[in-house]
């Protein structure tokens, strides 16, 4: 206990055991705060308020002199002009809830206020909530010293709004004041945190609380420095951008920014708006020296996106032993970004280090995960995951028409999977007798897996189809009758590599799964109709089945010729019957059995044209549009003989009287001059 000789009055201190002083109650035996009195005259026995009676004052709200508070804990204050809010303390309830109320602090006639007799307003106070509405708790080892209303904007802070209110407390281990931000109605918003480090703030508090908040003896007046500029990216207008359909039912827990001028790329929770860089965490990784780089935003990467795993991944280490896992590391974060002309996915850590870099997963799992975790369509189905998970089987006719080769109907008994469960893309082939499934094996024991999980724009690797060996092979005597041979097309487009190009290619197995070799020679016209014949693919694109003159024919039993077929190419947009949800058993079996009566009836072929070539190349008969506005539909695609493209439509009639079931035009026709008379026929 002890007296002020300023201002003749009794103060207490309440002091810890090594002798700092940790508390100033401001004592006056006029003001109204009975549990400081009350405390007192028990503690030291003296009548404070001359009433004759020990202790014995009713309890409640307390005001808190807030200059006073934050002197008695070593902080200077400036010329004081008064607050616009006060601070009030119940000193009787369990956690010392906290309330403020605007001040009503009085002003004599020349402006200046009158401070004596001040112990705060008496009007309605508001009670401090956490966001879900109960009285705040302040945690131990902070003390509230003074709170006041936000009337000017922070500019480096958005979500500082005008009528907010803020509180100080002091920290008492670190012994800084730090500000916590509520809404006028005193529900909690967010944590400040100390001002000290910025100038910008430091100049804000402490015009806003006239207390010395760095102890330079000045108010503010300190020089700001320059806010690095913070962009925040729109991740849905970005994939748009690019093709890609976002869902409208997605959500997102991480956002993704540029800094200092594009420069790098960083990212925070979603929501957060940050004042400065260092509350964000900068993508990086470590180079061959260790050292760490920062990754640059240019014109050769752009960012996309960037999701929070919802379970953290684990990965392994590079060995030089295939069978033997390097060490375990995690990956937390999905961050997208376009590189020239490939998407790759960068695993990052919760440090931001990126761990390892993907191109776009090809395996339905990933797709699955993918859409879910950045709610955008990435295999273009329309469709937010729910793609077969597991051995799926692969369809010829689709991959056929993907790579643009003509499939023709054979009776192929051999069924060909692939696992979309995880990114090994192995693969499988069923059985002759189909009662089971073999795995393809490569040399070393892994799954042959042709089928590249993650996709680059210069490389691309898939199965086709496979079959069983049951007619020899003369070209090659390795091959065996019981074999597998399995069809599969690479697209290589560096052009570094050996490889360049798009090719169809041959693997060997034998009739257990294993691989013997790779077919080499192929190009001749026996192996051309052997493997035609075997796999039901157009391999010379003369949309004929296995029809090409033996190099080296049989001289005693020759091949009858054989005339020019009537063909039905059939184009089919699968895509728009999946998104209108027509199964495929619904239309192809119809579609394929009428283009085969068609064939059947039809017993020769017109001269193949290519369709929408206006270089001049026609092949034996020019073709035109049937009208000016309809551009071709296969531009430069051969055509023997007609090309039908079937897609669905929605219409958007069908709840009327009259509704269309189908519609058709022609985007091509062949025409000839007469020789006579010149006339287009």
């Amino acid at each position: 206990l002890a007296k002020e000789e300023q201002f003749d009055d009794l103060t207490a201190y309440v002091i810890n055991p090594g002798g700092q002083i940790i508390m100033d109650i401001g004592i006056d035996p006029s003001s109204p705060n009975n549990a400081i009195t009350n405390s007192i005259e028990n503690i030291f026995g003296f009548d404070l308020n001359n009433d004759g009676i020990q202790g014995s004052l009713p309890e409640g709200i307390s005001w808190i002199d807030e200059i006073h508070f934050a002197k008695m804990l070593g902080f200077k204050t400036f010329t004081y002009t008064p607050g616009n809010t006060d601070l009030f303390i119940d000193y009787s309830s369990n956690y010392g809830d906290i309330y403020f109320a605007n001040s009503e602090i009085a002003y004599d006639r020349n402006g200046h206020p009158i401070y004596e007799n001040y112990y705060g307003t008496n009007g309605y106070k508001t009670l401090l909530k956490g966001d879900d509405g109960s009285s705040f708790i302040l945690g131990s080892g902070f003390t509230p010293v003074a709170i006041e209303e936000v009337t000017e904007i922070y500019e480096p802070n958005e979500e500082l709004l005008i009528g907010d209110r803020i509180l100080i407390v002091h920290n008492d281990e670190l012994n800084e004041l730090e500000g916590i931000v509520f809404d006028n109605n005193g529900y909690l918003k967010f944590d400040l945190g100390s001002p000290l480090g910025h100038n910008s703030a430091i100049n804000y508090a402490e015009n806003l609380f006239n207390i010395d908040f760095n102890g330079d003896n000045q108010k503010a007046g300190l020089q700001e420095e320059q806010l690095p500029e913070i962009i925040k990216l729109n991740e849905k207008e970005l994939f748009g951008s690019y093709g890609y359909m976002s869902f409208s039912s997605s959500s997102n827990n991480t956002d993704l920014f540029l800094l200092d001028n594009s420069e790098y790329i960083a990212f925070g929770p979603a929501g957060y708006i940050p004042n400065d860089p260092n509350d964000l965490t900068l993508v990086h990784y470590y180079d061959e020296n260790n050292e760490k780089y920062f990754v640059d935003s240019t014109d050769l990467i752009k960012p996309i996106a960037i999701e929070k795993l919802p379970e953290p991944i684990l990965h392994y280490g590079a060995t030089q032993d295939p069978f033997v896992p390097g060490d375990p590391y995690y990956s937390h974060y999905l961050l997208i970004t376009k590189e020239e002309n490939d998407f790759l996915v960068n695993y990052l850590d919760e440090s931001g280090e990126i761990v390892l870099r993907r191109g776009i997963p090809l395996y339905n799992s990933a797709i699955n995960s993918g859409e879910l975790i950045f709610g955008i369509d990435i295999n273009g189905d329309g469709m937010q995951a729910g793609l077969p998970e597991g051995l799926v089987e692969i369809d010829k006719y689709e991959k056929a028409q993907e790579i643009g080769i003509r499939a023709f109907e054979n009776n192929s008994s051999t069924r060909v999977y692939l696992d979309h469960s995880n990114d090994h893309s192995a693969i499988y082939v069923s059985s002759q007798d189909g009662n089971y499934q073999i795995a393809l094996m490569d040399e070393i024991g892994f799954n042959w897996g042709a089928g590249t999980p993650y996709l680059y724009s210069g490389y691309k690797e898939s199965a086709l189809a496979a079959e069983f060996v049951t007619n020899e092979y003369r070209t090659d005597a390795r091959v065996e009758i019981g074999d597998i041979i399995t069809a599969y097309y690479s697209i290589n487009n560096y052009d570094e590599s050996l490889y360049y190009g798009e090719s169809i290619n041959f693997a060997v197995f034998d009739s257990n799964g294993n691989l013997k070799h790779y077919l080499e020679d192929f190009d001749d016209n026996y192996s051309i109709n052997y493997l035609e014949d075997l796999f039901g693919l157009d391999l010379n694109d003369d949309q004929i089945l296995a029809s090409l003159p033996l190099d080296d024919p049989d001289p005693i039993n020759p091949e009858d010729l054989i005339e020019d077929p009537f063909n039905i190419d059939v184009y089919i947009d699968y895509d728009s019957f999946t998104i209108n949800g027509i199964s495929r058993e619904l239309y192809e079996p119809f579609i394929l059995e009428a283009a085969k009566i068609w064939e059947d009836v039809t017993n020769k072929g017109l001269p193949d044209v290519l369709a929408g070539d206006f270089d001049g190349q026609y092949g034996d008969m020019p073709v035109a549009n049937a009208w000016d506005d309809i551009d071709p539909y296969l531009f430069n695609t051969t055509i023997d003989d007609i090309a039908i493209t079937f897609s669905a439509f929605d219409y958007g009639d069908s709840n009327s009287e009259f509704f269309t079931i189908g519609d058709g035009v022609i985007t091509e026709i062949r025409y000839e001059y007469d020789q006579y008379n010149g006339d287009i026929t």
